[in-house]
């Protein structure tokens, strides 16, 4: 079983490296830049910026041959015929949609033979502006009949609006794995060092049984 982990700021970098972490993703061009060995989660809108090689690509459009390629939950992978396509891409690992339930996965075949990564915890991306006039830097917490959701500005100073609770599918691990997945991912926001620390703790001792 492996674990790859999104991260969002160095100190949280400085802890996940501490655990058995497979890969390190992150949407923050400068962290990536100072450490290459991670991942670079690219903007959900974009222009003509030359990436690095090592990419987590939120757009199909930016598969390339020459780099090293994840794609992304927001590729919407719901379907065998979708892995198979990213796959001869070269694709090296693809993340299925949020929306694939375990459910849903009895309509797949065994996926031990699939390079197929599940996000068991983090929050999601559920709007995504160019821009605006009000949301424009990070911080900003958005209200809507008592679910709170907060803001995040991207390197194209792209606004993502995120979901206000996590996604926490850590206790179906052992039930992903009979299905044959074996790659799991974490996402990081604004947890606390002794959140990230106690949910990778927790993780850490399922891969171990």
């Amino acid at each position: 079983m492996n674990i790859s982990v999104l991260i969002r700021e160095e100190w949280q970098l400085d802890i996940v490296k501490k655990y058995q972490v497979k890969d390190i993703y992150s949407d923050n061009l400068q962290l990536v830049k100072k450490f290459p060995f991670i991942y670079y989660q690219t903007p959900r809108i974009y222009d003509k910026t030359v990436f690095p090689n090592k990419l987590l690509v939120t757009d199909i459009g930016l598969i390339s041959d020459k780099k090293d390629i994840i794609s992304d939950y927001a590729l919407n992978v719901s379907n065998i015929e979708s892995i198979l396509y990213l796959q001869k891409l070269g694709v090296k690992k693809i993340t299925l949609s949020v929306e694939v339930t375990l459910d849903e996965l009895k309509f797949f075949p065994d996926l031990s033979n699939y390079p197929v990564e599940v996000l068991i915890y983090g929050k999601v991306v559920v709007m995504v502006l160019k821009k605006h006039s009000i949301l424009n830097k990070d911080g900003y917490t958005l209200e809507n009949d008592n679910e709170f959701y907060d803001v995040k500005i991207g390197d194209n100073k792209e606004v993502m609006i995120f979901s206000s609770k996590p996604i926490d599918n850590i206790k179906e691990i052992l039930e992903y794995q009979k299905h044959g997945i074996k790659n799991f991912r974490i996402d990081f926001f604004r947890e606390s060092k002794e959140e990230i620390q106690k949910i990778l703790s927790i993780v850490s001792k399922k891969m171990s049984t």
